[in-house]
């Protein structure tokens, strides 16, 4: 599985997920008392779907807190 379809994938799971500005597949939260639970829900999520690179967990999107 590519990154993007990783991407995809979560996208249509209704996580919040993106590219971090190294282009880490990045699931971003709102605030950090989410970080752990949306941590057990993409391990649930990555076994599910195969992914076998690396991701991570950010708060928010850098793309929307510029605005």
């Amino acid at each position: 599985m590519s990154k993007d379809e990783f991407v995809k994938a979560l996208i249509s799971e209704g996580f919040n997920a993106g590219y971090s500005n190294n282009g880490i597949p990045t699931i971003f939260v709102k605030d950090a008392l989410d970080i752990h639970e949306a941590h057990k829900a993409v391990k649930k999520a990555i076994q599910k779907l195969g992914y076998v690179q690396s991701y991570g967990i950010s708060l928010s999107n850098p793309l929307e807190s510029s605005n």
